[in-house]
């Protein structure tokens, strides 16, 4: 079942809300935290020179994690006290797309891609980028040994006639 982060949250925390403002509400508040992790994606790029492709997993993990946790966020802060019946749509729609929602939506942005998405960058995925990168470049040589057997020990033919 394909569910979004909002709406499972909403779906677990008030099962006997109404479905049809569940999704509106879910889907609202999903293009929130997707505008939010795609501007910071956008202002973090261009001061992340070294990345290895080793490192997508890795990177794939802690934005899952970054999106779980904001999506929370975000619904902790929208519906504070309230039950989810009593939210209007239409005025959440532009409180949180509107000019002081879109605002919020670039502050929250900017925070986390200085203080969360570079920082990790800087303490973990530039190095292991440089490492793996020298690694590359210079590969170990690998020598092929061949080791003096005991007796009884079977070797057969084909390594013989080598």
């Amino acid at each position: 079942m394909d569910m979004s982060i909002s709406k499972s949250v909403l779906m677990r925390r008030y099962p006997e809300a109404d479905a049809k403002i569940v999704s509106a509400l879910s889907e609202l508040w999903d293009q929130v935290l997707h505008r939010i992790i795609e501007k910071m994606i956008e202002l973090s790029s261009p001061k992340m020179t070294e990345l290895h492709i080793n490192l997508r997993e890795e990177m794939a993990l802690e934005l899952a994690m970054l999106q779980l946790s904001l999506g929370e966020k975000i619904i902790n802060e929208r519906i504070g006290n309230q039950f989810p019946n009593d939210i209007n749509v239409e005025e959440e729609l532009k409180a949180c797309l509107g000019e002081s929602g879109v605002e919020r939506i670039n502050n929250t942005a900017k925070i986390l891609a200085e203080h969360v998405w570079l920082e990790k960058y800087n303490e973990r995925w530039k190095p292991k980028s440089l490492a793996a990168i020298r690694k590359e470049k210079s590969p170990k040589k690998v020598k092929l040994a061949i080791e003096p057997k005991e007796d009884n020990h079977f070797i057969p033919r084909s390594f013989i006639k080598r």
